[in-house]
């Protein structure tokens, strides 16, 4: 085992982006759900015209 998660792996072997998944994931779920609301949002305004 390395010295932690945060260890650089040796040349040659693939290194797993699990932080770079993550960081996909979490950037999407915030852009995504801002969209969400936005249109919840415009529709909510819309209706109340």
């Amino acid at each position: 085992m390395g010295p932690g998660p945060y260890a650089a792996p040796p040349p040659g072997v693939p290194r797993k982006s699990n932080a770079g998944k993550t960081v996909a994931i979490v950037i999407l779920t915030v852009i995504g759900g801002s969209a969400l609301l936005m249109i919840v949002l415009a529709g909510v305004c819309l209706s109340q015209l």
